[in-house]
């Protein structure tokens, strides 16, 4: 008995079924560390102007993140003024300064002045804190300094995007073997299981269903940032599993059912 390539469309179901997880989920830890919201500020007895912004915004993955380097608004440099004033000694009033805002990570993530004052003042554990303030000196190299968080945020922005890439790759490549495997499995057990080369050829889509559900669990245990969608996968070969359990005997009962109507029909 060949292929009856009208099955494809129940694989297709399936497919789509699973994809409903895969596509708008992506993996996250109960728990993440803050996000870190620096300000780089030039301050004379307490009034600040600011220099530039390095914060990071969360991105697809299990608690990913990268920098972004942006300028600060003067809202925001007056906001932080008073930080300044009340965190440093007199002798140091003049000079630059580094402000480390930390946010939490899950949600609103507090952008602007007013965001940010809201945040700070949230009654109970407050959404955005501050961690520090130090004192950088009387006279920074500026140019360098901006210069060394755009390397960072390039490098992580660089990383993120390999990261993307090698999740999809990985989704691509794990969806196709099983595609694969399911076809094969449906061929072979339409064709019936006949002696010890019959079994093996119908293990052998079970056993890569199972190789690809070991490789894309792994992933999702230990929370690796690139296996953002293929670490759903797992949850895709347990529904092809339970589709190829209940199709196979199902199948070999219409078949006996047939034979049997068959030679009813016959006498």
């Amino acid at each position: 008995m060949l292929l009856d390539f009208s099955h494809i469309r129940n694989i297709k179901a399936i497919l789509m079924f699973s994809l409903v997880f895969i596509v708008p989920t992506t993996c996250q830890a109960l728990s993440c560390y803050p996000l870190q919201d620096n300000f780089f500020l030039q301050c004379t007895y307490g009034a600040c102007s600011g220099v530039f912004r390095a914060r990071q915004i969360g991105v697809t993955g299990a608690c990913a993140r990268r920098t972004i380097v942006e300028p600060i608004q003067d809202a925001e440099a007056s906001l932080l003024s008073p930080m300044v004033a009340s965190s440093v000694h007199d002798n140091k009033m003049t000079g630059y300064f580094h402000v480390l805002l930390i946010h939490q990570f899950y949600g609103h993530r507090p952008v602007t002045a007013t965001e940010l004052r809201d945040a700070m003042s949230q009654p109970g554990f407050p959404r955005t804190r501050l961690r520090k303030v130090e004192f950088i000196g009387n006279t920074v190299d500026v140019g360098a300094l901006k210069q060394e968080w755009q390397n960072t945020q390039d490098n992580e922005l660089r990383y993120y995007r390999m990261e993307r890439l090698l999740d999809y790759i990985s989704l691509s490549t794990c969806l196709a073997v099983l595609i694969f495997s399911i076809v094969k499995f449906r061929q072979w057990a339409l064709n019936g299981i006949h002696g010890k080369s019959g079994l093996f050829r119908l293990v052998t889509p079970l056993t890569l269903q199972a190789v690809i559900f070991v490789l894309t669990l792994l992933p999702s245990i230990y929370f690796v940032s690139w296996a953002t969608h293929v670490g759903l996968v797992p949850l895709f070969v347990c529904i092809i599993w339970c589709y190829e359990l209940a199709f196979y005997p199902l199948n070999r009962l219409f078949i006996h059912i047939s034979n049997y109507l068959g030679k009813s029909s016959g006498e």
